[in-house]
């Protein structure tokens, strides 16, 4: 009631004063309204169809074999995040060392992953050091692609057969 008192008065000091019934009179009541959001970091990852998919390798054969495909990440701007690749299902540390394992029954066809091209840095989960460390990058908001690079090296015995691998990519932020 005091404010509606306030306002009587100070419209009959703007009509004694000649101002006029023309002129609006303004006033705040209370405070100002509070307006806010939270963002929350958010992340989210995929492959592209296929996987590392290795063409075909002979035995003991020389040449190097190498195939890419592309992991990708899609994070909140500004949200540091990493990506892991894991050793594998066919992993050994004491028999294969720096090479995760594709295998065949008892047979085994040693090879890596990267960043990017074959010879790179290796890319791994940060677990198993001989394969590498995660990528760590920061979220721009929209998917940031990751080439991932495989090679089988060169020089392995190997017997006829199909060989695979089971590897985990894992984003973490």
């Amino acid at each position: 009631m005091k404010n509606v008192n306030t306002l009587k008065i100070v419209a009959a000091v703007a009509l004694a004063l000649g101002f006029g019934g023309a002129q609006a009179a303004t006033m705040t009541i209370g405070g100002g309204l509070a307006v806010g959001s939270t963002v929350t970091a958010s992340c989210s990852a995929f492959t592209s169809a296929g996987g590392l998919a290795f063409g075909p390798y002979a035995n003991n054969q020389q040449a190097n074999v190498d195939t890419t495909t592309t992991l990708s990440a899609t994070c909140t701007s500004g949200t540091a995040y990493s990506m892991a690749i894991g050793a594998g299902s066919g992993y050994n540390m004491s028999t294969y060392g720096n090479w995760r394992s594709l295998t065949n029954g008892a047979s085994h066809l040693g090879y890596a992953v990267y960043v990017n091209n074959p010879g790179n840095a290796l890319w791994g989960d940060g677990i198993n050091a001989p394969l590498g460390s995660p990528l760590s990058a920061t979220g721009s908001g929209i998917a940031q692609p990751y080439t991932v690079a495989g090679r089988i090296p060169g020089g392995q015995a190997a017997i006829a057969g199909t060989y695979a691998d089971n590897v985990t990519a894992t984003l973490t932020y």
